[in-house]
C-alpha cells in the first residue's frame, strides 16, 4: 500500500501495538498499511458514513486483510469499548470537530494511553485541549502536499511542560526541532499577514483597525517562533 505524503506521515507516527483504532478511516488506507507492515495485530477502522466505509471494505478485501481489520459504522469514539484500542488515530477533519469527538467519549479517552491526531484547522485549540485532559504532546511532524500544510502529533497521557502562545499555535516540538516545513510555513504566513496589513493601512473603519491589530499580534507570535527556531538551528 503506497500512501500519500500526509498519510505516510501519520502512519509513521504509530508505534507497534496490539490494537489500533482509526476514526474517520475514509478509504481505509492507513489501517491497511499498518497491518501490512506488521505495526499491529488488529485494526478497528471506523467511519460515520456508509460510503467511505464501503470503499474501505473493498480495499481491505482486495488486500486480504479481513481477519485483521474490522470495519465499524458509527459516530466518533462510540464504536469503541473502553480500553479496547491501545492507540487511537483521528485525522482528516477540523480541530473543533476532533475536540468534540474526544469530549463526547471521556470514558474511552480516559482508558487510552496514546493518540495520533492530525487536525486540519484550529490546531492550537487541539493542543490546548490535550493539555486540559491530561495528555502531553510527545512528538510532532509536518509536511506540505499539493500546496497545503499538514501537522500530526503523537500524544501520551501525562503532564506536559508549560507552553508559550506560539507553542500552541505552531507546535513546541516543531519549533525546538527547527522543522524545515514549519520554517517555510511561518515565512509564508508572515508575508501574507504583512501584505494584508499594508492593504488595510489607511482604511479608517473599526473592522479594518481590529483586523490590523489581530494581524500585528499574529506577526509578533510568528516572529517569536522564528527567533526560537533560529536559536535552535544554531545549537
Amino acid at each position: 500500500m503506497q500512501l500519500s505524503k500526509r498519510m505516510q506521515m501519520i502512519a509513521d507516527m504509530v508505534k507497534p501495538a496490539d490494537c489500533i483504532a482509526d476514526i474517520g478511516t475514509d478509504h481505509g488506507y492507513i489501517p491497511i498499511w499498518l497491518a501490512e507492515n506488521e505495526i499491529t495485530d488488529r485494526v478497528i477502522a471506523a467511519d460515520v458514513k456508509k460510503g467511505p466505509l464501503s470503499r474501505a471494505q473493498k480495499h481491505v478485501t482486495e488486500h486480504g486483510l479481513q481477519d485483521r481489520i474490522q470495519l465499524r459504522l458509527g459516530d466518533g469514539l462510540s464504536v469503541l469499548s473502553p480500553g479496547e484500542a491501545d492507540c487511537i488515530i483521528i485525522a482528516g477533519m477540523g480541530g473543533l470537530l476532533m475536540i468534540q469527538i474526544l469530549s463526547e467519549s471521556p470514558e474511552i479517552v480516559e482508558q487510552t494511553d496514546e493518540m495520533i491526531l492530525s487536525p486540519q484547522s484550529d490546531i492550537d485549540a487541539v493542543r490546548r485541549y490535550l493539555h486540559h485532559i491530561g495528555f502531553q504532546i510527545e512528538s510532532e511532524d509536518m509536511t506540505e502536499e499539493d500546496g497545503k500544510y499538514y501537522t500530526v502529533m503523537r500524544c501520551r497521557r501525562g503532564k506536559d511542560i508549560i507552553y508559550n502562545p506560539e507553542d500552541y499555535l505552531y507546535g513546541r516540538k516543531l519549533i525546538e526541532g527547527c522543522h524545515p516545513v514549519l520554517c517555510s510555513y511561518l515565512e509564508h504566513k508572515m508575508q501574507k499577514s504583512q501584505e494584508i496589513i499594508r492593504q488595510l493601512t489607511g482604511k479608517d473603519t473599526e473592522k479594518s483597525k481590529k483586523r490590523i491589530e489581530e494581524l500585528k499580534q499574529e506577526t509578533t507570535q510568528i516572529s517569536a517562533a522564528i527567533h526560537r527556531m533560529k536559536g535552535a538551528c544554531l545549537q
